[in-house]
């Protein structure tokens, strides 16, 4: 089990449901090729300095 404080646990809370609503957006959005989305995706989940 992991314990976070109050602002970690938001700042999860705000990350996941970004990635949510582009998840929605690219179920959504039929006229954005492939390769986009595997650019948009590959940024959304690199660890920033990586």
């Amino acid at each position: 089990m992991i314990n976070l404080f109050k602002e970690e646990a938001k700042a999860l809370e705000n990350y996941l449901y970004a990635n949510y609503l582009i998840i929605q957006c690219k179920q959504a959005a039929v006229r954005v090729s492939p390769q986009t989305w595997e650019a948009i995706e590959a940024r959304m989940l690199l660890v920033p300095g990586s």
